[in-house]
């Protein structure tokens, strides 16, 4: 029997409407969100056999609710969820279902069918529990994932990005797999609701063969499985009661340009959606239509032209294996800094900023194995980033951690060398651009700067610095013990004036050297402050950068968070590193430093409070 079937809780927990897979991509970015998880499963499924691109095809249809059993059994689930809810709704809910009680009463519903070609299939649709099957992790499993060392997707998440544009939080999924299986089954990610026999179900609910509690196949009469024929390897997500806007055709084919325009030139995919193609030819067409006032996609373009016109520079180098990276490099004075970086799968990780005098647009491409590998281990469910933190064997961690700096160095080695300013109005005087941030943004490419990044766009017309003196000044003492401790130093330096707020007077955390204790006074000498800069970086840590006059021992560095209505608050600072040395602090105070006089120190400092905030650093 054909139907849907949502398992007895049986105790279990209580599921609501709430859903923490499915709201991970949810909110403006919901079109983004599903064509890179889409194009990204169909790059991993390539059918190697097969010359030529991975085909997606975005097709939109209306159909009869009425005229459908499975969507009016669908509806009557509905139904009972909401009988279920009825004293416990809030204005989320209360929306959900009255977008129900539209479909019923319009008798349409829109279907939007996401089909891949030249790829393998799902296979294992009749694989056993214990064996492994394609199939299973994606239409019957939560964060499974059957994938290997070199696709993009690990963790089995990405699936939930096609419910986020269904009214219905419904997916069908359609599959011709090259182990010669034909199957199909539904997934609904409703709530807990009670069943013809009165009993609490699970949320989640699988349209299958009731009897075998598994797919449907090829044999099995199903009306609506027969909309979607399959003549080809491939799989057929297809979302119900999809949110169809105006503009979703442009919503999809910018996402689809914006995180694949390298796979697309490469010629590894092509994308319809409806009746336009996204292909090699037409993909500088398409990037400078969607450029035309978006300041996002303007990146876009800049990184398109740095990975494709014949002017730019390509560098290549080995970290693990021969040429396992390679990196595009275009000179542009119209262009903004940024470095795109991605992995051999062509979809965009994150793009980030290099400040250097000459303005360049550069794309770093992994294309070594193992490098691959090991990069998306470090990648969370989004893959947006490389974070060594994600991996919990402390050996692979530590190699994690230590090919990502490589790498990343590498590529700011590279574009600095490549970068040098050969004009006299471009300058860098005294060293300013070591003040500014490596890494400008962390895969957010608009350019939404807090006050604590600064960013050179103007030329530099004169630079004044003003040396400030050594303080050395007495005040009245007390009796105390003779011994090293954290005091109040008064210190007349002012700190930077590079955008960041600074103290004049510094809180001492430096321990103050007397002698016999007695009373009278007793003199401080503290090296003048230089130069300070403080910034967060793509880790979501803070980078202090400090010029001392002197050598300086026992310095202590603090942070202060500065409200919108001026109130300051001391931050715990977790842990710090400085030359490649880490301590645990969880302290308002990170040190004792010893630190060289005209030497540009850098001290990274890791705080218990992870959001960007305008903030105050203080040397002490």
């Amino acid at each position: 029997m054909i139907g849907w079937r949502f398992p007895i809780l049986d105790g279990g927990n209580e599921q609501g409407f709430n859903n923490s897979g499915i709201e991970t991509f949810n909110g403006a970015e919901m079109y983004d969100n599903l064509a890179r998880e889409i194009c990204q499963n169909s790059l991993d499924a390539k059918d190697d056999a097969i010359d030529g691109p991975v085909i997606v095809r975005f097709t939109t249809q209306e159909i009869k609710i009425s005229q459908y059993k499975e969507m009016s059994e669908l509806l009557k689930t509905v139904n009972k969820c909401k009988e279920y809810w009825s004293d416990r709704m809030d204005e989320k809910l209360r929306h959900f279902f009255a977008s129900m009680e539209s479909l019923e009463s319009n008798d349409n519903i829109c279907i939007l069918r996401i089909s891949d070609e030249n790829t393998c299939g799902l296979e294992g649709a009749k694989a056993g529990k214990n064996e492994k099957s394609k199939w299973r992790a994606l239409a019957h499993a939560d964060g499974v994932s059957d994938k290997g060392d070199d696709s993009g997707g690990s963790y089995g998440i990405g699936k939930n990005a096609p419910f986020v544009c269904s009214q219905l939080r419904t997916v069908f999924y359609n599959t011709y797999a090259k182990d010669g299986i034909r199957a199909f089954q539904g997934s609904a990610r409703l709530m807990t609701h009670l069943n013809d026999e009165g009993e609490e179900t699970v949320g989640t609910g699988h349209f299958c063969n009731k009897a075998t509690k598994g797919p449907i196949f090829g044999q099995d009469a199903c009306s609506i499985r027969d909309l979607f024929p399959r003549n080809l390897y491939g799989t057929d997500v297809i979302v119900v009661g999809f949110y169809k806007t105006a503009n979703w055709q442009d919503a999809i084919e910018r996402a689809i340009v914006k995180n694949f325009f390298n796979a697309i030139y490469e010629g590894k995919l092509v994308v319809q959606v409806d009746n336009r193609e996204i292909s090699a030819n037409r993909l500088t067409e398409i990037i400078m239509k969607h450029a035309t006032g978006d300041e996002e996609m303007n990146v876009i373009l800049e990184l398109f032209e740095a990975r494709t016109l014949e002017d730019h520079q390509v560098i290549k180098t080995k970290l693990l294996e021969e040429d396992d990276v390679e990196l595009y490099v275009r000179l542009s004075d119209k262009y903004n800094r940024k470095v795109a970086e991605l992995r051999n799968t062509g979809m965009i990780i994150r793009i980030r900023g290099k400040n250097v005098p000459k303005a360049y647009s550069a794309v770093m491409i992994v294309r070594g194995k193992e490098l691959n590998k090991v990069l998306k281990s470090m990648e969370p469910p989004r893959h947006d980033r490389w974070d060594p933190e994600i991996i919990t064997d402390e050996k692979k961690k530590k190699q994690g951690k230590n090919l990502r700096t490589k790498l990343i160095a590498w590529v700011n080695k590279t574009i600095d060398e490549l970068c040098k300013s050969d004009a006299a109005i471009e300058i860098d005087p005294d060293g300013i651009s070591q003040f500014l941030p490596d890494e400008l943004q962390d895969g957010n490419i608009k350019d939404n700067k807090s006050s604590n990044e600064l960013e050179v766009k103007t030329k530099i017309q004169k630079v004044t610095i003003k040396k400030v003196v050594t303080t050395n000044e007495k005040s009245a003492g007390r009796n105390i013990e003779g011994k090293a401790e954290e005091g109040t130093v008064n210190n007349a330096t002012s700190g930077g004036n590079d955008g960041t707020k600074t103290s004049g007077a510094g809180t001492g955390g430096g321990k103050d050297k007397v002698g016999v204790p007695n009373t009278g006074t007793k003199t401080i000498n503290r090296p003048a402050l230089l130069k300070q800069r403080v910034y967060q970086t793509a880790d979501k840590k803070y980078r202090a950068i400090i010029m001392m006059e002197d050598d300086c021992t026992d310095v202590y560095l603090s942070v202060t968070a500065i409200g919108d209505d001026g109130t300051k608050e001391p931050l715990i600072i977790s842990s710090y590193e400085k030359n490649g040395c880490v301590e645990i602090v969880n302290s308002t105070k990170a040190g004792p430093f010893r630190l060289k006089g005209n030497v540009m120190e850098q001290i990274e400092l890791s705080l218990e409070l992870k959001e960007k905030m305008l903030i105050k650093l203080d040397v002490q």
